[in-house]
């Protein structure tokens, strides 16, 4: 982080110095300092979608789930608007987590059953998306969702 630091200290600046910074603290856990520069990054429009994403996961170990969506959902429409794109369905995994956190169960779901639908991390997705029919009463869906888990565990 010296050099990052000592370069910003200097005035020089180069392609990428706010998001690579930013995820030198996010490997340290230092989400605050992540986000400040995460958010440097976004504004000088370099790696716009990678530091958007990396923002929502900081804020979501904040607590700060409202800001988490945001900057995921930003991360979900930037990815549709563009062809030949694949998504990375770990925004809809972290997207429904934050959104299970706010209470917004029917949302949580949707992002889940995404991840579910596209075979990522399936046990993990089955065992969250449980959780959230938990919280909402439905005992059948998850019991349903906490047998797949168990059963796609690899």
């Amino acid at each position: 982080m010296f050099v990052f630091t000592t370069c910003e200290e200097k005035g020089g600046e180069f392609e990428g110095l706010w998001y690579n910074r930013g995820t030198c603290y996010l490997m340290s856990g230092d989400w605050a300092k992540s986000i400040e520069d995460y958010t440097r990054s976004i504004e000088k429009n370099q790696f716009t979608d990678d530091a958007r994403y990396n923002l929502g996961i900081c804020h979501m170990q904040l607590g700060e789930y409202e800001a988490a969506v945001a900057a995921l959902d930003e991360v979900v429409s930037s990815m549709e608007n563009r062809t030949g794109v694949m998504l990375n369905d770990a925004v809809y995994y972290f997207r429904g987590v934050c959104n299970e956190a706010l209470g917004k169960y029917e949302e949580a779901i949707k992002d889940l059953t995404t991840c579910i639908d596209h075979g990522y991390e399936p046990a993990q997705c089955y065992y969250e998306r449980a959780q959230v029919y938990a919280a909402m009463g439905d005992t059948e869906n998850q019991t349903k969702d906490l047998e797949s888990s168990m059963t796609s565990i690899k």
